[in-house]
């Protein structure tokens, strides 16, 4: 009995010591295998948040970049709406000037004007003088002038006009339009760079 239990526990140690020996091999698979998935589990959250922190600043950058280059274009909105409002309120008053005579002589304003215009017509005399009810007093009293006296063929009132003249050959051809809002006209279209340099010069 002794001999045969003897043998059996033999066997049974045996076959013990091999299932430790598996289950060892097997733990140590396990564990080999535990130790790859959570390297990969960790290299590919690293992967992960490097590619969110990447996105996410290229987000942000994104984000900065479009918030400056709105505030640049609103800043040069705002600037270049006030320039224009400045100009505005100088041409104004410029206008406020010519309406309301101050600063310079209105006779000696009308003969220079008609004597441009003449000169640009190109014709000696004869020619129709269209001009503000106001000044047709001044147009007649040039019309003594020898300089621009005999040129004057006919002089016309006209409501429309704030100060200056319209000079037109007696055939209504030829017309030259030497007003004052004309003038001012053309000072804002040729001068509008140079005041706007002398005004911001050196303002971003």
């Amino acid at each position: 009995m002794s001999i045969v239990s003897t043998g059996i526990d033999r066997v049974v140690a045996a076959i013990l010591e091999k299932a430790r020996r598996e289950a060892k091999e097997i733990i140590k698979r396990a564990e080999e295998e535990a130790k790859r998935i959570i390297e990969d589990a960790e290299r590919i959250r690293s992967e992960m948040i490097k590619e969110e922190r990447e996105r996410l600043l290229k987000e942000y950058r994104a984000e900065a970049n479009r918030k400056i280059a709105e505030a640049r274009r609103e800043s040069y909105l705002r600037v270049t709406s006030e320039k224009n409002r400045l100009i505005n309120e100088l041409m104004r008053e410029v206008e406020n000037y010519l309406r309301e005579r101050r600063g310079f002589s209105i006779v000696n304003s009308l003969k220079n004007l008609i004597v441009e215009s003449i000169r640009e017509i190109g014709v000696g005399t004869g020619v129709r003088v269209y001009v503000s009810r106001r000044d047709l007093e001044i147009i007649e009293q040039l019309r003594n002038n020898p300089e621009v006296g005999k040129s004057i063929a006919e002089v016309v009132p006209r409501d429309d006009i704030m100060g200056g003249v319209v000079i037109e050959t007696l055939d209504g051809k030829v017309k030259i339009v030497n007003t004052y809002d004309a003038r001012l006209q053309q000072v804002r279209s040729k001068l509008l760079p140079h005041i706007a340099k002398l005004l911001f010069s050196g303002i971003e």
